[in-house]
Formats: structure tokens, C-alpha cells, sequence
């Protein structure tokens, strides 16, 4: 019983017992919570609809991303930087992705500090002959802000089946 208190104890306090009550998370240290606000919650969200907004313009696609991102695509390629993400996505917008568009929700927000946040999403590619995708996306982007504006500075790309 003591090892489970003990268990229960530490898992908690870390959002660790599987439990998905709230779309947005704070801040492990609570000495931090304070300088979150609901304003960097919406302009994560902004950022997040407007990325998908942008689908199939890579150029504008490329704009919510760090100049220094590290974005990793479905088949484990990492793309390093705004470029290489400008290059990939003229591609795909020329070839099969072409007249596509990119749906998606976010799951979840969390913040690790008043200027870094975690977002879990889902979504997938729409594309003009096929609106129901054969699989679904979890999308997982690591935020930062500076200069009081909010990018995506990780991405990582996972399908799934379902």
C-alpha cells in the first residue's frame, strides 16, 4: 500500500496516471504558472490554425517554423531548418499533395516554461479525391517564444492507423 501511495505521489504531481482532464496544462514549477496566460494559449493556437491555414503555400507553411527547426516527417527524414522545409514542401505541393489541404485539432497544450510549450495534435492530409484520409496524424511541436511571438522550433510527424 505505501509503494502505491508512494507511486501515486510522484506520478500526479508529473501528469503521468493517463488521465487527459484538460486541454491545457501548466507549468511543472508553480513558481512559473503565474507568467502563462491565457494570451499565449490563444497566440499557440493562432500559430497552430494558422499553420494549417497556410497548407499548400510552402513558403507561408515554412513562416510558423524557427529558422533553425528540426522537423521530422512521417517516414523518419529530419529536416533541419526553414529551407530544407520550403525545398521538401515544393515537391510535395507539385506532386501528390497538390490542391491538398491540412485538418487537424490540437489535443493538448503544455507549458514547460512561460515561453516554451508542448502541443499534441491530430490531423491528417485532405486531399481532393480522398476527403477521408487512410490514416490519421499525431502531430507533437514544440513552441517557443521570443520577442513576445510565438514558432515552432521541433516537429515531429507520426502516423497512425484508424
Amino acid at each position: 500500500m505505501r509503494r502505491t501511495l508512494l507511486a501515486f505521489a510522484v506520478l500526479v504531481p508529473l501528469g503521468l496516471t493517463g488521465c487527459a482532464d484538460h486541454a491545457t496544462s501548466a507549468p511543472s514549477d508553480p513558481g512559473t504558472h503565474a507568467a502563462v496566460t491565457v494570451g499565449d494559449e490563444s497566440a499557440i493556437r493562432t500559430l497552430y490554425r494558422s499553420l494549417l491555414d497556410s497548407w499548400p503555400d510552402p513558403d507561408a507553411y515554412a513562416a510558423h517554423f524557427a529558422a533553425d527547426v528540426d522537423y521530422i516527417i512521417a517516414d523518419g527524414t529530419i529536416e533541419h531548418g526553414r529551407g530544407d522545409i520550403i525545398d521538401c514542401h515544393h515537391t510535395i505541393f507539385g506532386t501528390w499533395a497538390r490542391n491538398s489541404t491540412l485538418a487537424g485539432d490540437i489535443d493538448n497544450i503544455r507549458f514547460l516554461t512561460p515561453d516554451v510549450a508542448i502541443i499534441t495534435a491530430h490531423g491528417h492530409i485532405v486531399l481532393p479525391d480522398n476527403p477521408r484520409p487512410p490514416r490519421n496524424t499525431v502531430y507533437t511541436l514544440t513552441t517557443h517564444k521570443t520577442d513576445r511571438t510565438w514558432s515552432i522550433v521541433a516537429y515531429q510527424n507520426t502516423p497512425v492507423d484508424g
